[in-house]
């Protein structure tokens, strides 16, 4: 469980940067902050496959944790809300929340276009610098 994480992830790993920065691009399209909020709660269920969060105090931490947000749990408890009414999240027996395959094909897809858009960007931005500095190993 993520109760274990009470601060912003500061790794120095790049995959899981990545994948942050991924998720970022995938909610940068959201129109309020609310749709925001649970584009940012999906993420959760996205970034972290093999998490069980039961309650909004687990996705408040794993958003903290993932992205330095802190988010009020009544706040994060609304967008639960919304986003079962949706159907874009159900409550499994058990109490465990979870996605859908059909929410989770949707949200992947939206994170794997990102993820060709921020590849694209740092490939250019690689070619641009070995340009400038031939001499600087690219790695």
């Amino acid at each position: 469980m993520m109760n274990h994480i009470h601060e912003p992830a500061k790794s120095h790993n790049f995959s899981l940067a990545f994948e942050q920065m991924c998720s970022v691009l995938a909610i940068a399209d959201t129109k309020d902050a609310d749709e925001t909020l649970r584009e940012l709660i999906l993420q959760c269920f996205a970034i972290l496959p093999d998490e069980r969060f039961q309650n909004e105090r687990q996705i408040a931490d794993a958003i903290y944790a993932l992205f330095g947000l802190q988010i009020p749990e009544h706040e994060v408890q609304l967008g639960i809300d919304r986003l079962i009414t949706d159907g874009r999240v159900q409550r499994i027996p058990g109490t465990d929340l979870t996605v859908p395959l059909e929410a989770r094909a949707r949200l992947q897809k939206s994170i794997d276009e990102a993820r060709s858009l921020e590849n694209k960007v740092k490939e250019g931005w690689l070619e641009e610098i070995s340009g400038s500095f031939p001499t600087i190993p690219p790695e």
